[in-house]
Order: structure tokens, then C-alpha cells, then sequence
């Protein structure tokens, strides 16, 4: 029985794996021992936890691993989506810029090799440059502050203002976007990742431009970070890591129609030679996969969808969405 049940389900990875998108999956994963391979699955945001009619609210910790303040921004913005009542409707993504993010093995206090990985990434890089453009760390909500290029309005930390302020302003206001994701996750050795993302603008508006940006994270990566009072910590966790943005290295993402409220539907497919997969609790004494990879076992797809438009809410994210590999 086990070896039909384990032909009927490559049956079904190669058929999805030669369509051009994926209509309403129905594979059961299974509750027996977790894979330590990369398994073929298919999953969505409406088989989990995760609601696609939530207003969801997208929280960007601009940080690097050599910057000594950083680690009590990141501890504003863990609070409020570990613990937090509505920490559902938190989308937390930590965004590496600036040198401090770059390789560096001549930090004082620290081993040689230590901050030897470049977690840079050219999409961070543009967002930085235009949403923060000072210092890191740097946090915004939504990007609701923001208001021109450089001027640091967007930056809660800069100005002193906890993430919670304005997450509890967003909580209440009503939806505009909504997001659905449904992502297939293949076997080796083709190491790519395809998924289907649909949005629909629920209240367009005259003169108002839509996009939509979906990037892959990796959550839980033990590595270095350096803290106030040169404290270098060997076993720091950095949470929901941007490793890219599938949709345009600049991170300006792809183009919505603007004067619809009907479904748009687009797919994507990614592949990477960095990919690497261990499903198992970060060890911070042995990491599960080089710090150079990347651990689909820990690893999301985000999207999110933001406007332009004249008015003070420019480049305001109006939804984020999640859903795990």
C-alpha cells in the first residue's frame, strides 16, 4: 500500500510540475515522521491558519548584522508577532542594508570567519535607499509615513515611535486588498520553487496605480550579531530574512490593472542553486544547512501589494500575505 500511495503522489508532483498554474490543490502531506529531504507538496494560504479576508499589515526591520542597535529594534518588532493578540495579522520582514549587512571578518570581539555571509540583496538595498536612507536599524509599518525620497519620515525608529503605534492605528481599518498564494515545492534535483499568487483590489481608486511584490524569506538563521557595548552575540536568531524578490531584482514588483476589482492572477517560478533543505528546530551549535543556503525548511513566500498615487499615502501597503513552503 505504501509504495501505490508513494507512486500516486509522484503521479500527481509530475502532472502539477508540467501546468502553467495550480487549481485548487488536494494532496494530503501525511502525519508521519517529517522529511529530512525536500518533499513535493502543494499548499495555500487558505488551508492554514492564515485568512485571505485579513487585513494583514506588513512590518519591514531594515537591520544588519554588524550594526549594534539593531538588536532592539528587532526585539519591538518580534514582541508585537510573537506575542501580540493580533500577531496573526503581523507579515514581519527583516530587510539586510547598508554596509553593516555586508561581509566583514575583522569585527573587534569576534572569531575569525565570523560575519563572513552577505546578506544584501538588491531589492533591500533600493527600498533602503528610498524609505530610509539614514541609518540602520530602520522599521516602517506599511510604509505609511512615508512621504518623499530620503527624508526619513518612513523610519518608526529613527523617530522614536514603537512599531505598536502604528500597528494598532492599521488594525482597524478596513480591508482594500486581498492576497491568495498557492505555492508547489519540488523534489531534487530541480531546486525551484513555482507558485500562483491572485489579488484583487477591493476599492480601487481614480488615479491610484496597484503592484504587487512577492519575495522569498527564511525564517530562524542562527549567525552573528554584534550589540551595544561591542557584545558580540555568536548565536543571534534572525527572524523572516529576505533572501530575494522573485518578481524584479529592484523590488518595484510587477504592475496590478488599476480599475478592476476582478481576480489577477499571476505565476511565478524561481530557481536557486542555494537551496537546501532540513526541516529541523535552529540549533544554534549546529546549524541544520550552511549559513551560505538557504533552508526551504524555514523558508516563506511573502507578497504584498502597495499603491501610488498622489495623495499622502504613497507607496502605503495596502496587504500582505504569507505562507510557509
Amino acid at each position: 500500500m505504501c509504495n501505490l500511495a508513494y507512486i500516486s503522489l509522484a503521479l500527481i508532483a509530475i502532472s502539477i510540475y508540467s501546468c502553467d498554474k495550480v487549481d485548487n490543490p488536494l494532496i494530503s502531506k501525511g502525519t508521519g515522521t517529517i522529511p529530512v529531504v525536500k518533499p513535493t507538496h502543494v499548499d495555500s494560504t487558505m488551508s492554514t491558519s492564515a485568512d485571505d479576508n485579513m487585513r494583514k499589515i506588513l512590518i519591514e526591520d531594515y537591520t544588519g548584522h554588524m550594526c549594534i542597535n539593531c538588536p532592539t529594534a528587532a526585539a519591538q518588532c518580534d514582541l508585537l508577532v510573537q506575542t501580540d493578540a493580533h500577531k496573526s495579522e503581523a507579515v514581519l520582514v527583516e530587510i539586510n542594508a547598508s554596509g553593516l549587512a555586508d561581509s566583514n571578518n575583522n569585527v573587534p570581539g569576534s572569531p575569525p570567519g565570523a560575519f563572513g555571509v552577505n546578506y544584501l540583496t538588491t531589492a533591500g538595498t533600493d527600498w533602503f535607499n528610498q524609505f530610509i536612507n539614514v541609518a540602520v536599524p530602520g522599521t516602517m509599518v506599511d510604509r505609511l509615513y512615508y512621504t518623499t525620497a530620503g527624508s526619513g519620515s518612513g523610519d518608526l525608529y529613527l523617530n522614536g515611535i514603537n512599531v505598536n503605534i502604528p500597528f494598532d492605528s492599521l488594525d482597524t481599518t478596513p480591508q482594500s486588498a486581498s492576497i491568495h498564494i498557492v505555492d508547489s515545492l519540488y523534489t531534487p534535483p530541480t531546486k525551484a520553487v513555482s507558485m500562483t499568487v491572485t489579488t484583487k483590489i477591493l476599492s480601487p481608486q481614480a488615479g491610484t496605480k496597484y503592484f504587487l511584490v512577492v519575495m522569498l524569506v527564511e525564517d530562524s538563521i542562527c549567525d552573528y550579531q554584534d550589540s551595544l557595548n561591542s557584545v558580540v552575540n555568536a548565536h543571534y536568531i534572525h527572524r523572516m530574512v529576505m533572501r530575494t524578490v522573485i518578481n524584479g531584482n529592484s523590488g518595484a514588483g510587477d504592475s496590478l490593472i488599476s480599475n478592476t476589482t476582478a481576480a489577477q492572477a499571476k505565476h511565478y517560478a524561481f530557481t536557486s542553486s542555494r537551496f537546501a533543505y532540513n526541516p529541523a528546530p535552529v540549533n544554534p551549535y549546529a546549524p541544520a544547512v550552511p549559513l551560505t543556503s538557504w533552508n526551504m525548511g524555514h523558508m516563506y513566500v511573502v507578497a504584498f501589494v502597495y499603491q501610488t498615487t498622489s495623495g499622502s499615502h504613497n507607496q502605503m501597503v495596502l496587504q500582505a500575505q504569507r505562507l510557509h513552503l
